[in-house]
């Protein structure tokens, strides 16, 4: 939790790139393009990064996007997904086959996409043709329909979350268990009982090596240790500890440090370690925490307070405050040295992710610091009883008068 003597940057958009009024939900980039997708009224938008006379939109009953390769994947709201030409900016192949809406979608190093659904079950499609040389299947105007290869059945309730670990496929659901599936969709191990969960299962995360995660509506977290497939077959999925939640999860992250980041209905994050231990709490925001993305040693926020947050990573100190959104913020991204995120109020934001680190590193006076060398800068500054470390660079002004021109 931020301390109060430390300085809190409250930062303004560099630019807005102004929409329609339709909620935006999706953000993507290309070197000169911003995609950004609306669950409102289904469309895609294509924006120039520096030519506003450029910006299209494009009507794909659009219910989630996501990229993998030179392709962007349009999860449609009739249960199918369009593979989209993010060189030629329109569809190349459809994907039927589910028949309630698409829940989760990853993707398979062997040109592969896995796909969770309401209609309970999971699908392998083979998007290779698509993928490796961005002209699709059909190289003509027509979209071209592509079947899943493989359709995974056990779970008795919508299928909420996918993850893959030790070479398996792991996916969560509203029937309470976490199941295991080898990737030709056999079942392999269902973790449910006295060490399962008792409701839904609503999200998961992993390490991709050794460890699942799974968060649940009976506001636990598990952390399960995977043993990998040996001679004899594989070892059960072991519990390692279960967690008890300060409220219901939506929202939960990993870093590659391996730490876990949960949210929760009580709109405070709170990171522990893969042992379960407990490490830091993140509190300043006033609605529900929507996005979590990291860089380096910082973790930003996107909230439907109408705010995005700078925090360490490591400490749970807020560093910065993002203003400029009218509603509710939805997704945020790093692109570049920029910050961008999309709201219910249609705008796509651009934040500059130097200000902070600008006025850090002056007031160091050493501007070749990195941004993790930064962060550690301000986390010292907040530190009681250390201010003579940097006399001689304060010489000419002394802590005060430093923090005055900061905040």
């Amino acid at each position: 939790m931020a301390d109060p003597e430390v300085p809190v940057a409250t930062e303004k958009p560099v630019k807005v790139y102004k929409g329609d009024g339709a909620s935006l939900n999706n953000l993507f980039f290309t070197a000169n393009y911003i995609f950004s997708g609306s669950q409102e009224d289904g469309k895609l938008r294509v924006l120039h990064k520096t030519k506003d006379d450029e910006a299209r939109q494009y009507d794909v009953a659009l219910k989630g996007l996501y990229h993998f390769n030179n392709v962007l994947v349009v999860v449609r709201s009739d249960h199918q997904m369009a593979l989209w030409s993010i060189s030629e900016k329109r569809e190349r192949a459809r994907l039927e086959g589910h028949e309630k809406w698409i829940t989760s979608v990853v993707f398979l190093e062997n040109g592969h996409m896995l796909t969770a659904s309401a209609d309970n079950t999971l699908r392998l499609w083979d998007i290779s043709s698509v993928t490796q040389s961005g002209q699709g299947p059909n190289p003509g105007l027509q979209s071209k329909k592509l079947a899943s290869t493989a359709v995974f059945k056990g779970h008795k309730d919508t299928v909420t979350a996918l993850v893959l670990c030790a070479g398996d496929i792991f996916s969560g659901s509203a029937d309470n268990t976490v199941r295991r599936w080898n990737t030709a969709g056999r079942l392999v191990e269902t973790m449910e009982g006295t060490t399962g969960h008792t409701n839904w299962v609503l999200a998961m995360a992993t390490d991709s090596k050794k460890h699942v995660v799974s968060t649940s509506r009976d506001q636990t977290m598990k952390i399960w240790a995977i043993k990998k497939k040996r001679m004899g077959g594989r070892k059960p999925s072991k519990c390692l500890a279960t967690v008890e939640l300060d409220g219901a999860p939506h929202l939960m992250r990993m870093n590659e440090r391996n730490e876990i980041f949960v949210a929760t209905s009580s709109n405070i994050i709170t990171s522990y370690s893969l042992a379960g231990k407990k490490l830091h709490t993140f509190e300043g925001h006033t609605g529900k925490i929507r996005s979590m993305i990291f860089k380096e040693a910082a973790l930003y926020t996107a909230s439907s307070d109408r705010t995005l947050r700078k925090w360490s990573a490591r400490t749970g100190r807020v560093f910065a405050t993002y203003q400029g959104h009218e509603k509710g913020v939805n997704s945020a991204q790093i692109e570049g040295g920029s910050l961008y995120s999309v709201s219910d109020d249609g705008d796509v934001c651009q934040w500059s992710l130097r200000d902070v680190e600008d006025k850090l590193a002056w007031y160091s006076s050493d501007s070749n610091k990195t941004d993790k060398d930064n962060l550690s800068e301000m986390e010292w500054y907040s530190q009681k009883g250390k201010q003579n470390k940097k006399n001689q660079q304060l010489a000419s002004r002394d802590a005060a008068s430093a923090l005055a021109w900061y905040c």
